[in-house]
């Protein structure tokens, strides 16, 4: 089954464009099996908010690591981001794991609740929000 995490990708307006166009670019790329994967994974998400042209997706609970293709894809095409273009974070199984990328001023932030066990695989996410924040 492999490494489980909850993901959460925040894009500002002109980082959704960027993104978009970048994603664009990269399905031309891929062979048919990565690009089923890559779209069934943006298309799916646990949760998607818009707020003022601003994105954010949220996933829970799913593989994340460098032998899934949309892991690859998706690190391809967060790298080309500016970090005020994106808030990118995985929360894995482990306490101390959690991944951060980009910082989106003055737009967006995320908050997650998590409730978590001294056993990963019994964590689970009761709630996550969109708020205002500036930093």
């Amino acid at each position: 089954m492999g490494y489980q995490c909850e993901i959460v990708l925040c894009l500002s307006p002109d980082g959704q464009e960027a993104f978009n166009k970048h994603a664009r670019e990269t399905a031309e790329k891929l062979q048919a099996e990565e690009f089923k994967a890559f779209t069934e994974f943006l298309a799916n998400p646990t949760e998607r908010l818009d707020a003022e042209g601003a994105t954010l997706r949220f996933w829970s609970w799913r593989t994340w690591h460098k032998d899934v293709p949309e892991w690859r894809i998706m690190r391809n095409i967060m790298d080309l981001l500016e970090p005020g273009q994106i808030l990118f974070y995985s929360v894995g199984q482990d306490l101390d794991d959690i991944e951060r990328q980009g910082l989106i001023t003055t737009i967006l932030s995320i908050c997650i609740w998590s409730e978590r066990s001294l056993l990963p695989h019994k964590r689970r996410v009761h709630q996550h929000r969109l708020i205002r924040h500036n930093f």
